[in-house]
């Protein structure tokens, strides 16, 4: 149960963290491109803030979580499911019909950035300790031969 708390508060966490840098990325855009794109450039610039602040965010919140709370996990994994979490619904936009309801998109963005980064920070190899123990008990087993 401690461990399950554990990823619910990482995954909590780390959207934290991209909300709060994708809210700020998005003000700064919209200030940048206000005169742009006919007047439209301002709402352009906090699309385009959130839409890419957001998982920069949920990344740097990853970071923290392994250097300041000292999570084991790997940041290339972490960093690969974050892509993935906020490309996939982009991606499945229009065969699923979410460009119809961008309420529903967005939410589908704010979920799987984070629970893709956590279950990709999680993932890690076998230990030694670990792929030691499955190789003596492999040796064990009987050889087509007869041998042991």
């Amino acid at each position: 149960m401690r461990n399950v708390l554990k990823y619910i508060g990482m995954i909590i966490g780390i959207a934290v963290a991209g909300a709060v840098f994708g809210i700020l990325s998005a003000f700064i855009l919209s200030r940048l491109m206000e005169d742009g794109y006919a007047g439209w450039g301002g709402l352009v610039g906090a699309i385009m803030g959130l839409a890419f602040g957001y998982p920069v965010g949920v990344f740097l919140g990853i970071v923290i979580f392994k250097r300041l709370l000292h999570y084991k996990g790997s940041l290339i994994l972490g960093l690969v499911g974050v892509i993935v979490g906020g490309a996939l619904p982009f991606i499945l936009a229009e065969p699923l019909g979410l460009n119809n309801y961008t309420d529903l998109l967005w939410a589908c963005i704010i979920i799987s950035s984070p629970l893709l980064g956590t279950v990709g920070f999680n993932l890690r190899k076998k230990t030694t300790q670990n792929s030691s123990v499955s190789s003596a008990s492999q040796s064990d087993t009987i050889e087509p031969d007869g041998q042991a």
